[in-house]
């Protein structure tokens, strides 16, 4: 079955949607608060950063991650200029890409224009 064939339907009490890629970064979102709390490697790389992350895709999906001074959060949309943000054409690409953890599917999408990267947290 196709992600693209789950029907998206907005979650507005949870400020989330069925959107395979917002589910897959709201989790992501999740493990970070968690390892914000429990983890010193963690907790080092973000403890005095400010920065926000934006992934979306073409269709209009967007999620942002905001580390504020060791504290993460997550709002759907663009709320705000982020500071880098992951554009995909697609859900189904997006979810694809970053399950897979492949540093060549990110240069064939950059190369292909079918993933844009824009901005820097460093």
């Amino acid at each position: 079955m196709k992600l693209s064939s789950i029907p998206v339907l907005k979650l507005p009490l949870i400020d989330m949607s069925t959107d395979p890629l917002d589910l897959l970064v709201a989790g992501l979102a999740l493990r970070m608060k968690q390892l914000a709390r429990t983890s010193p490697k963690f907790i080092e790389l973000v403890h005095e950063r400010q920065f926000r992350i934006q992934i979306g895709t073409d269709e209009g999906m967007a999620r942002q991650i905001i580390v504020n001074n060791g504290q993460i959060d997550t709002v759907s949309g663009d709320a705000e200029k982020a500071d880098f943000v992951l554009q995909f054409a697609d859900s189904e690409q997006g979810v694809k890409t970053l399950v897979k953890g492949d540093p060549t599917a990110f240069m064939t999408g950059m190369q292909s224009g079918t993933i844009k990267m824009e901005g820097d947290f460093g």
